[in-house]
Order: structure tokens, then sequence, then C-alpha cells
């Protein structure tokens, strides 16, 4: 399996805002020189649960400070975005990255309706939205002249440019939440990003494979879309499952009570203290000693999944806590990850 960091801090106290956009840069250069395949950023705004905000801007940085590490997005929130500017600027960052992208995209948020409403972009457009979007993007990648006629974009340009550096475009992968939006990417043949508990992972693994057969694509075909999959788990890993425990659940409360500080409009706090109150971590989230981590995470492997994206900056939890965990994780658990091969279920 291949690994990656998910650089995603939170930070609870505007005044470190900066501090922590220098610990983000941090991260990703630890990830590289300790041998990660990639560097995932996320894009979140006016909460704080996102230090660097943008992962478009963030990303031209890291592609100067980096040199071999995958630059991937999990996910740009596409929706919020003009699309031939978004086409322009992944194509940018294709050339900046010498082809490190992977242009994951995503139609935006589940839970945070204030993003929407701050971009004035009605919630219930989103996945329309998003599907025109991507049809431009492609469009702008694989041909010179584009003329568009859609619901909410119309235009008609010379060519984009500047043309992608990758042939014929950088990977675009794409974030699924529903059992429709599953089965409607599974047309595309193209990969996945996948993100939640388990069960509910395998289950979309499962109905990506059954759609694909049902298609009538060949089983090494499925298989290699699988593997150029990849799904995001939040994780502590510590000498002890204990004291991964007690660090993560920590991490977890005190992202609940930043949340609730702030009053914003989101569900996902909601879900996150009702997983608490049961007495274990929320669905898609992972504490425990190398062995224990490496047991669960291999899963995804035997499900036929290449890709772990995994989070170690869980809430506003200190830089201090996430790299110790993440070194530990490339030292004891990656190596095994890495070794696990990859099967098909069902």
């Amino acid at each position: 399996m291949r690994v990656g960091t998910f650089v995603f801090p939170g930070v609870d106290n505007p005044k470190r805002d900066g501090a922590v956009i220098q610990e983000a840069l941090e991260e990703a250069e630890l990830a590289e020189a300790l041998g990660m395949d990639a560097v995932w950023l996320a894009e979140h705004h006016f909460d704080g649960m996102c230090a660097y905000v943008d992962p478009i801007v963030f990303a031209a940085a890291l592609a100067e400070r980096t040199h071999c590490v995958k630059l991937g997005f999990a996910v740009v929130q596409a929706s919020l975005h003009h699309p031939l500017r978004l086409a322009e600027q992944l194509s940018l960052l294709d050339h900046l990255t010498k082809g490190r992208l992977i242009a994951g995209l995503g139609k935006g948020s589940m839970f945070n309706a204030y993003e929407y409403e701050a971009f004035e972009i009605q919630a219930e457009q989103a996945a329309e939205r998003f599907d025109e979007i991507e049809e431009i993007i492609l469009a702008c990648w694989r041909s010179e002249k584009v003329i568009h006629r859609g619901k909410y974009w119309n235009f008609e340009v010379p060519m984009l440019r500047p043309r992608p550096f990758s042939r014929p475009h950088p990977p675009l992968l794409r974030a699924t939440g529903s059992k429709g939006s599953v089965i409607k990417h599974a047309a595309s043949g193209r990969p996945y990003l996948l993100a939640g508990p388990e069960q509910a992972v395998f289950g979309s693994t499962e109905l990506i494979r059954t759609t694909m057969q049902a298609a009538g694509r060949r089983e090494d075909d499925i298989a290699s879309i699988l593997g150029q999959s990849w799904v995001w788990q939040h994780v502590v890993v510590a000498p002890t499952d204990r004291e991964a425990h007690e660090i993560g659940i920590k991490a977890v409360r005190d992202y609940i009570a930043y949340r609730d500080q702030l009053g914003l409009k989101s569900t996902l706090a909601d879900l996150m203290r009702a997983a608490i109150a049961k007495g274990g971590p929320p669905g898609g989230y992972v504490f425990g000693s190398p062995a224990t981590v490496t047991e669960r995470l291999r899963a995804f492997a035997r499900a036929g999944l290449g890709g772990l994206i995994i989070r170690f900056d869980i809430g506003p939890i200190p830089a201090s806590v996430s790299r110790a965990s993440l070194k530990l994780f490339m030292s004891d658990v990656a190596p095994a990850l890495r070794g696990a091969t990859l099967s098909a279920v069902g």
C-alpha cells in the first residue's frame, strides 16, 4: 500500500495562525524526508479547522519545498470555485510539481453549511455544479478550443493555458460520500477518494466493484482502479493502546469543545460527541499501538484499496504530539502496510 500524511492542522487561536501554517509546511517536509508517498491537503473556511485554508496556494508553496513526494487534494471543494480558474490553477500546479499533483475534487463539505452560504452557493446545487465543473475541467485539459453550454456556466475559450504537464492530464480523483455518487462515478473508470468508518468504506468498495462488473469492466481493470484509490483515516499511534486512546480521545474532545465555542452550524461535532459518549472514537478514527494500528489498516488492503491518507493532525492537537505519531507510524506501521497484498473481496 501507499501511505500519505493528511496535512490538516486545526488552530483554535487566531493569534497562532501563522505559527500553525509554518508547522504545516514542516510536516510536509518531514513526510517527504521519512519516505511517505504523498502529502494531502484539505480546503475549509472560516472556522480554523484547516489553518492554511486554501490548498491550491499552499500546494504551490510545497511544490518549491519538496522534490519527490506526491501532492494531493482531499479535497478541493470544487463547487466553491469557478471551473475555468480551477482548471488553470491545477494545470499550473501540475507544472510546478513536475507531474506530482493528484487532483482530488469533491462537491464541498457535507457538514458545514456556512461555507456554501458565505460563497453564495446553494448547498442543494453543489452536486450538479460539481458534475458540470468536472466536465469543464476535463474538456479544457483534453481539448484546445472549448465551447461549453451548461446550467451554471456558458463560455467559449480558444485554449486553456498552460497545457497540463502530465499527459494527458493529472490524475483526477473524486470524493464520494453517498451510494448514488459511488454508482455514478463508477462509469468514469477513475479512482476514488473514500473516507469514514471501516464498514462504510468496505461497503462503498464492494459497491464500486459490483457496479463496474455489471458495466462489463474486466477484473484486472477494476483491481487497478481500486488500487489507485485512497482512503482517509484519522490515526494516533503511541507505544501502547492505552496511551494512544488517551491522546486521541482528548484531541476529539478538544475539537468538539472548539466547535461548540464557535457556535457554527455543523452536524459533525454532534456525530463525534455521540461516539465519545459511547466510550469509543468516532468512525474513521484509529487509536492504538503500532501492532493495533497495523492490523486495523491492513483491512483496507484486503479490500483492494491501494492508498492510505492518514491524518495525524486531529483537531487542535499539538504539533509535537502529531509528529511523534507520524514518526512511529513510519518506523513501525508503514513497512508492514507497504508489504500488504491487495486482494479482492466478495
